[in-house]
């Protein structure tokens, strides 16, 4: 099948470069970013909430993401300059009190922990984004041992690609380091 050239697609994928380029110029990129791999992908289908097939592209690791335990209340709004663009929602496979005691600073999350955000894009009605934080012993203990890896798809049909990872993704989440990198807090 031939794929076609679009102004999201290379829209896409100069926004993926800049990123990329940015993240490394920054600094960001001069650790355990170059030692850290993708998870493993998949071709299989999962459901959301909504019981939304996904297209491949994702790790396997987080099927049934959305069964998982629930980090916000009610969908997470768009807001300007969001890098999650979208109506979100966030899962971890922490327990509920693992991540209450994350939120009060009192703890990290433990090792083996994935946090999966899946995001409904603006003027869309299918899941368009989803990142994965996933703690790895001993991976890169100068951001909690946390792998990044963002997702995105043009389309309902389309697979997931990734976008960004890693020190890309540092430099936002350095913010939210006093709850372990992760800004969702449970409620």
């Amino acid at each position: 099948m031939r794929r076609l050239t679009t102004p999201i697609t290379l829209l896409g994928t100069a926004l993926a470069l800049v990123v990329t380029l940015g993240g490394v110029a920054c600094g960001a990129g001069d650790d355990a970013s170059d030692a850290t791999t993708a998870p493993e992908t998949s071709t299989a289908t999962e459901t959301t909430e909504d019981a939304e097939p996904l297209a491949g592209g994702l790790p396997e690791e987080i099927a049934g993401f959305s069964e998982w335990t629930k980090l916000n209340r009610e969908p997470i709004p768009p807001k300007a300059a969001d890098p999650h663009l979208g109506e979100k929602d966030v899962f971890t496979t922490a327990t509920p009190a693992e991540a209450e005691a994350v939120d009060g600073g009192a703890d990290r999350y433990p090792d083996g922990t994935i946090i999966v955000k899946s995001a409904v894009r603006p003027d869309g009605d299918f899941v368009g984004l989803v990142a994965v934080m996933r703690k790895v012993r001993g991976l890169d203990p100068r951001h909690n041992d946390w792998e990044f890896v963002e997702y995105t798809r043009e389309s309902r049909e389309s697979p997931f690609e990734v976008i960004a990872r890693d020190a890309v993704c540092w430099t936002c989440h350095e913010v939210a380091k006093p709850t372990d990198y992760v800004y969702t807090r449970r409620g």
